[in-house]
């Protein structure tokens, strides 16, 4: 087994947990723009309605910022589960190695 110092499981659940937060905080920002009015100048907070093929400018912001939620998303649990595979081929090493020395042993006795 080739061993990747920089990157073992540990560190592949590490960043699974990152790219969990990071789709917390997009899916946060989808919400707050969606359902936020446009502040305008001079302080006077109300809604000003600009539209691109008839949808409103927080809305499309919302669906934009949920797309990049839903990849934060799936890249985090691709990284959980390239951690159980690191994990999975790390162990199956280990018992490689005990095995082959076991067998070692017993063929030295006679």
């Amino acid at each position: 087994m080739r061993n990747n110092p920089r990157m073992n499981p540990q560190r592949w659940k590490g960043a699974g947990i990152v790219f969990l937060a990071i789709t917390v905080l997009l899916a946060v920002g989808a919400l707050i723009s969606v359902y936020t009015p446009i502040s305008v100048a001079y302080g006077v907070s109300e809604y000003v309605p600009t539209s691109l093929f008839g949808l409103s400018s927080g809305l499309l912001r919302g669906v934009v910022l949920g797309c990049f939620a839903g990849v934060a998303f799936f890249v985090g649990l691709a990284c959980f589960m390239w951690s159980g595979v690191a994990e999975a081929k790390q162990q199956r090493a280990e018992i490689l190695i005990e095995l082959t020395a076991l067998r070692a042993r017993v063929d030295k006795t006679p």
